[in-house]
């Protein structure tokens, strides 16, 4: 009996020694190492340079094109009394305090500039604030909203002070919407803007539909071209690859001023044709959307061919000669066993032309000129030229914004695949 009460006080010894032990490991696994914080401390110059020279500057661009400071800056006491009030149509404090900034900064520039944004989304509002500063009251006077009311029924509208509120906020959408043609009525809803009005959004298509053919493009002459370099030797490969970086590292203004010289009316193009007598004269060859795509094509090609290359060497051409083995026409063998485990190349490849293509600026302004305006044609004018930098930050953030959402398009249709095509297969026991 003492035996066994013994052994059972040893047992529960050894119990409370592993448990005690089992906690010590579980804390220790718990808490960081040594090595884990030092490799976190070794990141952190590239998370700090990350975030000084990629994230603050696209915040400071999102925030221009949101911010709206004229207003509240060239009219502080009405703006802070009609934030504290929340009536619909509001009271004397609002409308006395409106008075009073119109009696004060009519004739100020910041006062004058401090209407542009009134004209840019209501121009009825705009001109009901014109009218209002010209037929100023008296100094003295019993109630401004009786006043307001008398020179204009509009005051007296719950629409005309929506748009006020709205216009009159710190932070507005209006940059956004006019980059896209689109306005918001004073009930909140978006509608279309005239069509004789509408100028950004058909840019907006126009500079998507060059990215889309130029991508295309791109793909058709360079996944041949990224075949062959996988089937040939070794020397003539790295020949050609390195003529890729080069003309990948070669300046976008060496390759535009390339083209224009091709398609100069002393150009290559017009001598080969007077050669072979096609033609009498030379032939004045203007800028248009089919040299931009030709150009741009060239330019971007090397980033169509270096990811599908890297995909090509991944798989082997074994697959390709098995299904030929097995009777399957050359081109279905290709667009069966070979095409779909080469498609993580070619949507990498797709990525980054289309994205790059939306967003050049020197290509399209030399090669396509007058002809087409693009997205960064447009930005390059409202931050040089107009100096109105909330719509150039509108313009920067939707180019973004498609970069974004063809990145999430990329992730959520290929990532799949790549990891389907990269996974290991199980090794296999060998039969004794």
């Amino acid at each position: 009996m003492t035996d066994e009460i013994n052994a059972s006080e040893t047992a529960q010894q050894d119990a409370d020694t592993l448990g005690r032990r089992l906690s010590r490991l579980a804390h220790s696994l718990n808490r960081p190492s040594r090595l884990t914080l030092l490799s976190y401390a070794l990141c952190a110059p590239l998370l700090l340079l990350l975030g000084v020279f990629f994230l603050l500057p696209l915040l400071y661009v999102l925030h221009t094109g949101l911010s709206n400071p004229v207003v509240g800056s060239a009219w502080p006491e009405f703006i802070q009394a009609l934030r504290d009030d929340h009536d619909e149509v509001p009271g004397e404090p609002v409308f006395r305090a409106l008075v009073r900034e119109i009696q004060r900064e009519h004739e100020d520039e910041a006062y004058k500039l401090s209407l542009k944004p009134f004209s840019q989304q209501d121009p009825e509002l705009w001109r009901l604030l014109q009218h209002t500063a010209e037929t100023l009251p008296p100094e003295h006077f019993k109630s401004a909203k009786a006043w307001l009311f008398g020179t204009d029924p509009a005051w007296a509208e719950p629409d005309t002070w929506k748009v006020i509120r709205r216009v009159a906020a710190p932070y507005t959408t209006h940059n956004l919407f006019n980059a896209l043609d689109v306005t918001l009525s004073p009930d909140g809803n978006l509608r279309l803007k005239p069509a004789e009005r509408r100028g950004y959004s058909l840019v907006i298509r126009d500079t998507l539909i060059t990215g889309f053919w130029v991508m295309l493009f791109a793909l058709l002459i360079g996944y041949p071209l990224a075949y062959r370099l996988v089937t040939l030797p070794k020397t003539p490969a790295r020949v050609i690859l390195n003529g890729l970086l080069v003309l990948l590292w070669a300046s976008v203004l060496v390759k535009a001023y390339a083209w224009m010289a091709i398609f100069d009316r002393n150009g290559v193009i017009n001598e080969m044709l007077l050669g072979t007598g096609l033609i009498d004269e030379h032939l004045t060859m203007r800028p248009s959307r089919s040299v931009l795509i030709v150009a741009m094509t060239y330019a971007l090609l090397p980033l169509m061919i270096l990811p599908i290359y890297q995909s090509m060497r991944k798989v082997s051409l074994d697959h390709l000669r098995a299904a030929v083995s097995l009777g399957a026409p050359p081109a279905r063998a290709v667009f069966t066993a070979y095409l779909p485990a080469t498609t993580p190349g070619i949507a990498a490849g797709c990525l980054l032309v289309f994205v790059l293509s939306i967003g050049y600026y020197t290509l399209p302004a030399l090669a396509a000129g007058a002809a087409q305006t693009t997205i960064s044609m447009l930005l390059v004018e409202f931050a040089v030229t107009i100096a109105n930098d909330g719509m150039a930050a509108a313009m920067a953030s939707l180019v973004l914004l498609i970069a974004m959402v063809c990145y999430g398009i990329y992730v959520r249709t290929f990532a799949p695949i790549r990891g389907l095509i990269t996974k290991r297969a199980p090794r296999r026991e060998s039969v004794q």
